[in-house]
């Protein structure tokens, strides 16, 4: 039985902060560890660059994100559309600190599977220079990110990050935020409160920005 893409995603998460713990590789010397697949024939997960490659014996080139099919993007969300293509290599926590270089997944190990809570992410984010407040409104910057989580048991867990304006601090039009879905391609989004209960990433909690 195929795994859904959300299945994988978050599989994907865990793998890497165990990886990355026990068998942290450097970007120039082997990407294969990071060669992804959605587990859907019709998402595309087989593109990769051929400009940037490995220096160990095989010469691993480094994979584009993968790009959902149709139908996973509506099971994700019916305000988003495909902006780039990104790499599998980092994820949306990355991107909304401004990251995309090589291998520059960003989660914390003792994170785990199901994320932070609000209360740990809130610490964790504000060592990092940021403030956040509950409405979007109030955040001023180029470095503005949405927090979006599920509740669990009266418990808060942040599942997923969004972007207000490009890495360069630029504004896509259309779109109101944009995300790096885990190893698959960046998204956009017409709205702040853009996901389905089946996409597993909440809804919008807090804005950061500094």
């Amino acid at each position: 039985m195929k795994r859904s893409i959300v299945s994988v995603i978050m599989i994907f998460m865990l793998l890497l902060v165990v990886v990355g713990e026990k068998r942290m590789v450097n970007a120039a010397v082997c990407y294969k560890w990071y060669y992804r697949t959605a587990g859907c024939s019709s998402c595309d997960d087989s593109t990769y660059n051929s400009s940037q490659t490995d220096s160990c014996a095989g010469k691993h080139k480094r994979q584009n994100g993968i790009k959902l099919c149709s139908n996973h993007l509506k099971k994700y969300s019916s305000v988003a559309k495909y902006y780039k293509r990104g790499f599998s290599d980092y994820n949306c926590l990355a991107y909304a600190l401004g990251k995309n270089s090589v291998q520059s997944w960003v989660w914390p190990r003792e994170w785990g599977e199901s994320g932070p809570t609000l209360g740990e992410f809130e610490k964790w984010i504000k060592n990092k220079g940021y403030k956040y407040t509950t409405n979007p409104s109030n955040a001023t910057g180029k470095n503005i990110i949405y927090v979006y989580g599920v509740n669990n048991n009266n418990q808060i867990y942040v599942k997923n990050f969004a972007r207000k304006y490009t890495l360069s601090g630029e504004k896509v039009s259309g779109a109101v935020t944009i995300s790096k879905w885990g190893p698959c391609s960046l998204y956009s989004t017409s709205s702040k409160y853009a996901y389905n209960a089946a996409s597993g990433y909440g809804n919008l909690i807090i804005t950061c920005y500094k």
